[in-house]
């Protein structure tokens, strides 16, 4: 009913929703979810709000808050825009502190926190210490300090490695930043055993986060659910240290070696721990194992689906032989 990067997608959901009256409509939503384009993603965003008012029982996962995590996007959009969204019946978070905002900012009520939840659950592997220490970056990159930064740390690990290290830069560049990759390979020519991959599909993603030695959560990362992800492979990972990924890790149990976002000496120290230190990479890759299989996805759909039935009770409550109603 809609199509990516168009500018009336919401307006068109609304129709099918109209046209198919369904009992649930559930958007799993992301900045990019509908568009890359700033302004059609925006005007996407409307679609759970004009969904809510054709009256169908509306749900929204939101993996992204719109009110300046985004600093290319002006402050009162995103407000409107997280407004709009929290028009929704219920809206499911992964965060704690996305709760807390919601919650004291907008005076939002329907806002839950909702765990992550992995679809298989995966037995752990040894990743053969004969070939080269893989360390895997997925992402797509808006900017090109970040993935300098990166780079410039896995140099400085690669000559005080004494096994070959390999660095895989999984994904490409934002469309709104075509540039970004060729500067950053350009700029980084000098620096051997570098992998740029551009864009991978889902499938390729899993077959690079198994064979991984580290996995790179990159500042910024845009990608939902990677540190859920690379942990129900049993990776150890790398991360920065940021208040959205620090609140998951206290929450869910993972155990994550964190670097200073944008600080070179941060980041190979952090890259250099789980590289050098396989006893130490083996009991985070079991720890996170554990962490992520603890939350099979099949849970999380019941807890989905428990929530559902209990909306559509409220709004259409049972009338008891008695003659009162039950929901």
């Amino acid at each position: 009913c809609w199509r990516y990067g168009a500018w009336d997608t919401a307006l068109r959901v609304r129709r099918a929703v109209v046209a198919e009256r369904p009992d649930v409509v559930i958007f799993n939503l992301q900045g990019t979810t509908f568009a890359r384009h700033q302004l059609a993603a925006a005007a996407s965003m409307l679609a759970p709000w004009l969904a809510h008012t054709t009256g169908t029982l509306t749900v929204v996962m939101l993996h992204t808050l719109f009110d300046g995590t985004d600093p290319r996007t002006k402050q009162w959009a995103g407000k409107m825009l997280t407004r709009a969204v929290l028009q929704a019946d219920l809206v499911a978070v992964n965060i704690p502190t996305y709760v807390d905002n919601l919650t004291e900012n907008y005076n939002a009520d329907n806002v839950l926190l909702v765990p992550h939840g992995v679809l298989d659950a995966n037995t752990l592997t040894t990743t053969s210490e004969d070939g080269p220490l893989r360390i895997v970056v997925p992402g797509y990159f808006t900017d090109t300090e970040p993935l300098t930064t990166i780079i410039r740390a896995f140099d400085i690990v690669q000559q005080r490695a004494t096994q070959p290290v390999e660095l895989l830069i999984a994904g490409g560049d934002n469309p709104q930043t075509q540039t970004c990759i060729e500067q950053v390979k350009a700029r980084h020519r000098h620096i051997d055993h570098i992998r740029y991959l551009n864009h991978v599909d889902d499938t390729t993603l899993s077959h690079l986060l198994d064979d991984a030695t580290v996995v790179l959560v990159p500042p910024g990362n845009t990608i939902p659910g990677l540190l859920q992800r690379a942990s129900s492979y049993g990776k150890a990972i790398a991360a920065p240290n940021i208040s959205a990924i620090a609140d998951t890790v206290k929450t869910e149990g993972y155990t994550v070696t964190f670097f200073v976002p944008g600080n070179i000496s941060s980041t190979a120290a952090a890259m250099w721990q789980l590289a050098d230190n396989p006893a130490y990479r083996q009991i985070a890759a079991r720890q996170n194992l554990i962490a992520a299989n603890g939350l099979p996805m099949s849970e999380i759909v019941d807890w989905y689906l428990l929530h559902f039935e209990h909306l559509l009770a409220e709004r259409h409550p049972v009338p008891a032989s008695d003659g009162i109603s039950r929901t």
